[in-house]
């Protein structure tokens, strides 16, 4: 069974195969964009999944790809501690992603151009969480898609 088990709406790129700058993405593997190619030569991400049944911040991730495993809370090397790390970010995004979400929402002004004012406000925020997302977790993970549909629902709605 070469299916990864866990959450894969969690999956980011593989802290292993693709190490980061700092805290984020280059910005091939942060956008995915050969994700869909049938070109054996095109670049392709691989993702790590975050094992089910544990805290956010305890999950271990999986890579199929290269089979190995990224821990939390890593022993050893620098490099080791630095991929864990990964696990952190991954959480504050998804921490920060679910309270904005959460807690979307214009305030209740009368005043039509106050109202546009907020609504312009809070898209600038959102974008500014979807950029913080697919630097930190990638366009796989499920932060982006929710902030993505968020957006195109305020751009319908508007």
């Amino acid at each position: 069974d070469k299916k990864p088990r866990g959450d894969l709406a969690s999956r980011i790129p593989c802290p292993i195969c693709h190490p980061r700058t700092g805290r984020f993405l280059d910005e091939d593997v942060m956008f995915d964009d050969d994700a869909d190619s049938d070109d054996p030569h095109a670049f392709k991400v691989c993702y790590a999944v975050p094992q089910n049944g544990m805290t956010a911040e305890e999950r271990n991730l999986y890579c199929p790809s290269c089979k190995g495993t990224t821990f939390a809370s890593p022993d050893g090397s620098i490099r080791k501690k630095k991929q864990g790390m990964s696990i952190k970010y991954m959480h504050v995004a998804e921490e920060k992603v679910y309270e904005r979400l959460a807690g979307n929402g214009t305030g209740g002004s009368d005043d039509k151009a106050s109202q546009d004012e907020d609504l312009h406000t809070e898209r600038d925020i959102d974008q500014q969480f979807l950029q913080m997302a697919t630097s930190t977790c990638g366009s796989q993970h499920w932060t982006v898609h929710f902030l993505n549909l968020s957006l195109m629902e305020e751009s319908l709605a508007s």
